[in-house]
């Protein structure tokens, strides 16, 4: 599948499904704060793939990219979990190293909206939570 099937697959998904973190996170305060922690995890894997890339080093992308889906998902971030979910099935699959690029760069892409969110724009995203 290549990137517009998993842009596709992603448009049927909110990027932060909040019925999945209230399950996890009941209260505000906590969904809030477990979003914030999440920040600097992610862009230490993201950078720990763009390194692990630059060495063909798939096995270290594979295992950074599942810390990134069971983190983002765990926390209801559809729009991260599900690339990074796509990724992973590539990366096990022993996909061609196209596809795994173009999987790549849809998470990438994904990250980066999520990381662009501030404090103020992620309680905008978790809305009238209590």
């Amino acid at each position: 599948m290549g990137n517009a099937g998993v842009e596709a697959r992603l448009s049927d998904h909110p990027f932060l499904n909040i019925e999945i973190l209230t399950q996890n996170l009941p209260t505000r305060d906590a969904a809030l704060a477990l979003l914030l922690r999440f920040k600097p995890t992610l862009v230490d894997e993201v950078s720990e793939i763009e390194r692990s890339l630059t060495r063909n080093d798939l096995e270290t992308v594979r295992f950074h990219t599942h810390r990134i889906r069971s983190g983002s998902l765990y926390l209801g971030i559809e729009g991260v979990g599900l690339p990074a979910t796509q990724l992973e099935e590539l990366l096990e699959n022993q996909a061609p190293l196209d596809d795994i690029l173009a999987a790549w760069s849809v998470l990438r892409t994904a990250c980066r909206r999520f990381l662009s969110h501030d404090r103020a724009g992620l309680e905008s995203l978790i809305g009238g939570l209590s």
